[in-house]
């Protein structure tokens, strides 16, 4: 049987903006994702999911939810984000972000392409869009859960 995951990290709601939430894919199908495994999807370290399918991150740039996410989850911020991928880029190891400037471009994107995967405040998934993607809430905790996505 095949699980979706339920990811884990920490305390990521906000009374401003909201539940922050990762959405991917409908047809990613992986037991769980720890904040190792979050972490090594968002930086290129880690590049196919369990089934081989190409792992396409998207981000939102120059967001409130981009800053809380990589401060809270990656501990980087959005210059040193930009710089690794730059890198990356220049010594032709890893696919870099699909970078987004609005948030429905990149639901559209997630949906739209095999083993996508972004993130964003739930309260800002187009309401047409959201049984679309699989949306799994960021949770408190360092343990990897099992389970279905929200």
């Amino acid at each position: 049987m095949a699980w979706r995951i339920l990811l884990t990290c920490f305390v990521l709601n906000s009374p401003l903006f909201g539940q922050l939430v990762v959405i991917c894919h409908a047809d990613i199908q992986v037991q769980a994702m720890d904040r190792a495994t979050l972490k090594a999807v968002f930086l290129g370290k880690m590049t196919r999911w369990p089934d081989r399918t190409r792992i396409r991150v998207g981000f939102l740039k120059g967001q409130p939810v981009s800053r809380l996410f990589l401060r809270d989850v990656l501990k980087k911020t959005e210059h040193q984000y930009q710089n690794l991928w730059n890198q990356a880029i220049f010594t032709g190891q890893g696919l870099p972000p699909k970078w987004f400037s609005d948030k429905r471009s990149l639901v559209l994107f997630v949906k739209n392409q095999p083993g996508a995967i972004g993130f964003l405040f739930h309260k800002d998934i187009p309401p047409d869009l959201v049984s679309e993607v699989l949306v799994f809430q960021v949770e408190d905790g360092d343990e990897a859960l099992v389970g279905q996505p929200r």
